[in-house]
């Protein structure tokens, strides 16, 4: 039997047909146009690989942190520029900045040595390494390079402003170090780092009004700069204001290392009488890797010793009555800094209220003994001139620290000894002696020690050469 089909069914049908011819060669098309873009993107992105845009784009984009004092940021813009190009000399002189700043003189050599072996500008290694010498506290012995690089624009003045203002101020030059500050203010109306630095100078002077608002000036141009905002906050928690401190504080919870501000918010959140943010908030910094901690000290120029999250969390159980808890956390940061006196104080406590009376009273006897003995040095430095030697007064407060107390502080005054009077031999003695206690829990302290001790020997030996007998 024969099927009839309408005329209007054939229509259809034919119309159909037609769509179907016309969309196949449409939808080819658009996915030719789709692979022809695709293609035309991949080559962009692999001639901007191979002209090395990336590279340079990333290196920019860490000048620009490094201006403002996001050293993280920095680290992270130079880890992508080495990843698009690992050979390219400029990240290694960016990348010594870097860890100029950070006090990593070490990695800094290393870096610069990778700069100039991949063809770098030697004028521009050797103006890192005037930067690099003047911030270590030789800027008084560099006063014709700082003139030198000022006058003609060698590299970024406000760099130069920035290593020789910090270098002053590790030599206590305090005088010269306020007019390179003042300059560095002037030349660079909208940076926030000389605000900072002169807040750093008042705030050791004791002017705590002065620093306050300088602290505020470097935030008010740059909300982000983070030293700033953990001095102010250090600042305000110092002179009774937790409350206002801990907004300065989450500031620098932005950093993607943020351990030592977690450590302070757990301080003001102690200090405001809430036990349990506080515990909870030192509990996360207390878990992080002892070296990511001490990173995020180093990322906002703080340089503590120990571990500051452990002494935290262990004053926070004494002062609940949790003995056995608190002795627990203040033994490891009596492990990690035993010259540390409020760390042995809190443990002495510690011990005898958890029934060893005579271990607590003996450490207890010997934390006074050793405050004695840094009054006496407290006597001295204020007797001393900055804009004076001093050396023997230096160099006893140094003896004083090493013996009694931080050496993070005895290490400042033995090496303002060495900028006073190079030769000194007793100083290189004593730092010494300093660095073989700090190798003993890193080894990176041993050439510091070797270093010291050669020399030490060295020099003694010009001397007995020298001396005429008797």
């Amino acid at each position: 039997m024969i099927e009839m089909t309408s005329p209007s069914a054939k229509t259809t049908t034919a119309t159909a047909s037609s769509r179907q011819r016309t969309q196949r060669p449409l939808s080819l098309s658009l996915s030719r146009q789709r692979i022809q873009r695709f293609i035309a993107m991949l080559l962009i992105l692999v001639g901007l690989w191979y002209f090395q845009t990336f590279s340079y784009l990333s290196n920019w984009r860490a000048e620009q942190h490094l201006k403002v004092d996001h050293f993280d940021r920095a680290e992270n813009a130079l880890d992508w520029s080495l990843f698009f190009r690992d050979r390219n000399p400029e990240t290694y002189r960016l990348r010594a900045r870097l860890n100029r700043k950070l006090g990593q003189y070490d990695l800094f050599s290393e870096n610069l040595e990778q700069f100039a072996q991949l063809g770098g500008d030697p004028l521009q290694a050797r103006r890192e390494e005037i930067l690099a010498r003047a911030s270590g506290g030789e800027a008084p012995a560099l006063m014709e390079e700082l003139v030198k690089m000022l006058k003609n624009q060698e590299g970024d003045a406000d760099e130069v402003c920035s290593a020789f203002a910090n270098g002053f101020l590790v030599g206590q030059e305090y005088n010269q170090a306020f007019v390179v500050i003042e300059n560095w203010k002037q030349s660079y109306p909208e940076d926030p780092r000389p605000h900072y630095t002169n807040g750093r100078v008042q705030d050791y002077l004791q002017n705590d009004y002065v620093a306050e608002q300088e602290y505020r000036d470097a935030l008010a141009k740059c909300e982000s700069h983070y030293p700033s905002a953990f001095a102010l906050g250090r600042l305000l928690l110092e002179t009774q204001h937790p409350q206002e401190a801990i907004k300065f504080f989450s500031r620098c919870l932005a950093m993607k290392k943020n351990g030592a501000a977690k450590v302070e918010i757990g301080k003001c959140y102690r200090q405001l009488g809430e036990t349990e943010k506080a515990r909870e908030v030192l509990e996360e910094a207390m878990n992080l890797p002892i070296d990511e901690l001490m990173a995020s000290y180093l990322l906002i120029q703080e340089i503590p010793a120990g571990n500051p999250a452990a002494f935290e969390l262990g004053s926070l159980e004494l002062g609940a009555g949790n003995n056995e808890a608190a002795l627990k956390f203040l033994n490891i940061a009596y492990e990690a800094d035993p010259s540390n006196l409020d760390v042995r104080y809190a443990r002495a406590i510690a011990l005898r209220q958890s029934g060893a009376t005579e271990a607590g009273s003996a450490e207890l006897q010997a934390v006074n003994n050793a405050r004695t003995a840094l009054q006496k040095a407290d006597k001295i430095i204020d007797g001393i001139n900055p804009v004076h030697p001093y050396v023997e007064e230096r160099l006893q407060v140094g003896e004083l620290y090493l013996n009694n107390g931080s050496l993070k502080t005895a290490e400042f005054w033995l090496k303002s000894v060495l900028a006073y009077e190079p030769t000194s031999i007793r100083a290189h003695e004593l730092l010494s002696e300093l660095y073989t206690r700090k190798a003993k829990r890193d080894s990176l302290f041993l050439k510091e020690a070797e270093y010291h001790s050669k020399t030490a020997n060295r020099l003694s030996a010009i001397q007995q050469n020298t001396t005429p007998t008797e």
